[in-house]
């Protein structure tokens, strides 16, 4: 960073490719200010053919709805500079609702099925019991084969108990 704060970003010669994939493990929401000056950076190679943006987690992506008029849907605030920066492709791992994906242009949500397993066969060779507390945990538990649930009516909160087995 320059004394005022704001950033010095050099490039790795990798990045100077006919192909790009830039995957961004998310931190802090600054590294959205980085991802925007690398990318539109890159966009001025004509060289470069296409530049995807891999995410694990999609910020903001507990905003995805308003409920009054002071709210800020920062969800949609951050799919539109997404979307501005006109990626290839972007995969998201984690989307938290289908509210996010319908947000972001040509975007591809991978399954968690093969990392869910990978930990599982990493800490027990038994059915292991797993906690999800938010509404997606719902659908999720159609796509990674979920055995049971458990909603709590007295909260808005959904929780599951879920048995995950090995396939």
């Amino acid at each position: 960073h320059f004394p005022d704060g704001t950033q010095r970003i050099v490039l790795d010669d990798c990045f100077y490719q006919k192909y790009n994939n830039i995957t961004w493990k998310y931190e802090k929401e600054e590294e959205l200010s980085t991802l925007i000056y690398i990318t539109r950076h890159l966009k001025n190679f004509p060289y470069i053919k296409s530049i995807d943006l891999t995410m694990f987690y999609l910020p903001n992506a507990r905003m995805d709805r308003i409920h009054d008029q002071g709210e800020v849907f920062t969800l949609k605030g951050f799919a539109d500079v997404i979307n501005w920066l006109e990626f290839d492709r972007v995969e998201v791992l984690d989307v938290h609702s289908n509210v996010g994906a319908a947000l972001l242009n040509r975007v591809y949500v991978f399954n968690p099925r093969e990392y869910i397993d990978e930990v599982v066969e990493q800490i027990s060779k038994e059915n292991l019991i797993c906690f999800l507390t938010f509404r997606i945990a719902m659908v999720r538990k159609i796509e990674i084969g979920i055995q049971e649930k458990f909603l709590d009516s007295k909260s808005e909160i959904t929780v599951l108990i879920l048995k995950v087995k090995k396939f």
